[in-house]
């Protein structure tokens, strides 16, 4: 049996209790960060083995390097997904065509059935600020060259790269 603890306050010394009585029931404790994991220890006497830091969806803020924004003529917004309908790339289109008077371009990593369709549309519509680079294998590099993440999907769960552009200190629209 594994407990799994985030950033949770004790608000009563109810809930403390509970809290505690799950840790003596578990097997191990998950953390969702080595904060949380070190005062776990500390507030509940729990040994270090028995706490383990996973950070949330796997992601470890340190492989983002912060982005150093600096001030820069043109804006550079960035996106990463599969390219099917339901992550909306149609949308951005649309953005990019509507700010293409602006000093501000698109770059969409990814692949997918929709891309010929959605190249096709910039092509028809002599869009100039927007690219498709292809599925990437280096997202940390990717969200570095970016100054604003973008995640146009029509819904989404736990959307990892918009967890991915937070690590990298991104703002996110």
């Amino acid at each position: 049996i594994v407990t799994w603890q985030h950033r949770e306050k004790f608000k009563t010394t109810f809930r403390r209790r509970v809290i505690n009585l799950t840790n003596f029931l578990s097997d191990r404790v998950i953390a969702d960060s080595d904060p949380v994991a070190e005062r776990y220890r500390r507030e509940f006497g729990l040994d270090q083995e028995f706490v383990k830091t996973v950070p949330i969806a796997g992601i470890k803020p340190g492989q983002f390097p912060l982005r150093q924004h600096r001030p820069k003529q043109k804006i550079m917004v960035g996106s990463i997904g599969r390219l099917v309908p339901s992550k909306n790339f149609a949308e951005l289109e649309e953005i990019a065509e509507n700010l293409s008077e602006c000093d501000i371009n698109f770059r969409i990593a990814g692949d997918g059935p929709e891309r010929s369709n959605l190249e096709k549309i910039i092509k028809r519509k002599g869009l100039k600020n927007i690219e498709f680079v292809g599925e990437i294998q280096d997202i940390p590099r990717f969200l570095s060259e970016v100054d604003i993440y973008i995640q146009p999907s029509q819904s989404e769960g736990l959307c990892m790269t918009v967890i991915e552009a937070m690590a990298a200190g991104l703002p996110i629209v």
